[in-house]
């Protein structure tokens, strides 16, 4: 590191060796740091750390410090309503979308003949298979809009869990990894989620799944309640929050 030191170094990465290894060397150079963790992960003793989990307690900890893109908050405040019927289903950026897309829209739409199905592709490089049941969206830009047009949302355990939250959509969540599931279980007990089950995804998640968006779309009262249970869970000013925090850090080094 040379040149002008920075006022401030943020570290967010899963793996504790490099993780310490950052805040060690910003120690030496004696610029403050801040540390951001998901689940506790890869904890290193930081200036400031900052964890968004669900259900977790302390300074900086919790889901109101859910790093989100900002638009979401924007989106929030305007309330507007969800297209009948509309079904979005984003499982993250990896190939896995690919081959559960197929399985989970067409037993959702089983279930809902009317049901207006999207799918986020994600980023995989591999060939995008026709979907008979469903339409593939591509949003590089964020899943803010997607979500507010949903109904129902079948998300994983990862940010757009968060994200449909914060926006008050009703979640199905099938978890595509132990950790998610973590995630998922939290938001679940404060009835902010669906949980369908623990990974891997099988059919009997797949089925849960569809069941469990079945219900949801023919409940407008079931809908409620969880759009309600999850906007008091995540507001999505988690960003605004860390932000007046790192600064308040570099305030204090320049004083």
């Amino acid at each position: 590191m040379g040149g002008r030191l920075p006022d401030l170094m943020v570290v967010d990465d899963p793996v504790h060796k490099s993780a310490d290894a950052w805040v060690k060397q910003a120690r030496r150079l004696g610029v403050p740091v801040a540390s951001i963790h998901d689940l506790g992960l890869a904890y290193v003793e930081s200036d400031l750390v900052i964890d968004g989990t669900i259900g977790v307690h302390g300074d900086m900890r919790g889901a109101q410090f859910a790093i989100l893109d900002p638009s979401i908050a924007t989106i929030r405040k305007e309330l507007r309503p969800p297209v009948p019927g509309r079904v979005l289903i984003a499982l993250g950026g990896g190939s896995h979308v690919l081959s559960l897309a197929g399985r989970l829209s067409k037993a959702i739409a089983t279930r809902s003949p009317e049901a207006d199905i999207r799918v986020v592709r994600g980023f995989s490089g591999r060939p995008t298979p026709v979907l008979r049941h469903a339409t593939w969206v591509h949003a590089p830009n964020g899943l803010g809009g997607e979500l507010a047009d949903a109904q129902v949302a079948v998300v994983a355990g990862g940010v757009t869990l968060y994200e449909a939250c914060a926006l008050g959509v009703p979640v199905v969540a099938l978890p595509v990894t132990a950790a998610q599931h973590m995630t998922v279980r939290a938001a679940a007990c404060r009835g902010a989620a669906i949980d369908t089950g623990r990974p891997p995804v099988d059919d009997g998640m797949v089925s849960r799944a569809a069941d469990a968006v079945a219900a949801l779309l023919q409940n407008p009262a079931l809908r409620h309640r969880q759009s309600q249970a999850a906007r008091a869970v995540v507001d999505g000013e988690g960003a605004a929050r860390v932000a007046a925090r790192l600064r308040e850090l570099v305030m204090r080094r320049a004083a």
